[in-house]
């Protein structure tokens, strides 16, 4: 009596990309922005694809390379009130120009679904995110 044993066909699986520190990603992105700098260079150095450096340069020229949930600006729940009738409002009158505390300081977005209006400190940081936020929600 003879088994006829049929070998299951090999699925070869994709190697994992890797996931590079982002201490990593900042060091080379720096060297590279260097007068002088090769990009494809210092890719080959340290063994990276030329196209994965340039990726990262455009990523932090964007400010979009951040290390994951470290130093960013938390965002807070907002409510948007729509304006009576939707009607755009008009323009603020230029303020007078008087020294108001920081806590006082206001940003006021208007939006098609009503005005976004931030009040104290604007910090880059914070006002990048929100951008990038505004861009995300556009698509």
């Amino acid at each position: 009596e003879s088994t006829v044993i049929s070998e299951a066909p090999m699925v070869k699986k994709r190697p994992r990309r890797p996931n590079f520190p982002y201490e990593f990603k900042i060091a080379l992105v720096e060297q590279s922005l260097q007068p002088g700098a090769c990009v494809a260079q210092i890719a080959r150095e340290n063994g990276i694809n030329d196209n994965l450096l340039f990726n990262w340069r455009h990523q932090y020229r964007k400010g979009g390379l951040l290390p994951s949930g470290k130093n960013m600006p938390a965002l807070l729940p907002v409510t948007l009130t729509p304006e009576p009738d939707n009607k755009i409002p008009a323009p603020a009158q230029e303020p007078e120009q008087i020294n108001t505390p920081s806590d006082s300081l206001c940003c006021e977005l208007v939006l098609p679904a009503g005005t976004l209006r931030l009040k104290g400190k604007l910090t880059p940081a914070l006002l990048q995110t929100l951008i990038r936020e505004i861009k995300g929600s556009s698509h």
